[in-house]
């Protein structure tokens, strides 16, 4: 069976605590025919920082891809002094592997990038001997 994830953005933020952040994402999403299909946040209240990923199907969403950035920091992002950053779900993420422990963990996460299950390219992989 074959895994099909829609086209999506995925947008990360985390800015000073203030009201009306979600209203003004999700606001931004709805507005432009987005269709959300995660949302997550947290406030860390010791320090007053919230934190929020969201993603959106791009599928008809009448934002290009190359403008949404601009848009979304000129009309939300300044509003409210976030750093965010935007990625989009056909984008490979490239990440490195340190392995401590028993090989099955790294077959595991190799296992999933080969089907395409995550999408990330793994160019460093190292191994780091147990109890160091």
């Amino acid at each position: 069976m074959e895994n099909r994830q829609p086209y999506s953005a995925i947008l990360l933020i985390h800015c000073e605590d203030r009201r009306g952040i979600i209203a003004s994402v999700t606001d931004f999403v709805h507005e432009h025919e987005g269709n959300i299909i995660y949302l997550d946040q947290y406030v860390d209240a010791e320090e007053n920082i919230f934190y929020m990923r969201v993603e959106w199907e791009l599928e008809n969403f009448v934002i290009s891809t190359d403008k949404i950035d601009t848009l979304f920091k000129e009309g939300i992002a300044k509003k409210f002094k976030m750093n965010y950053n935007l990625y989009f779900s056909n984008e490979r993420l490239r990440m490195a592997v340190f392995v401590s422990k028993l090989p099955h963990c790294l077959y595991d996460i190799l296992s999933r990038c080969q089907p395409g299950e995550w999408a990330v390219e793994i160019p460093l992989i190292t191994i780091v001997p147990f109890g160091t």
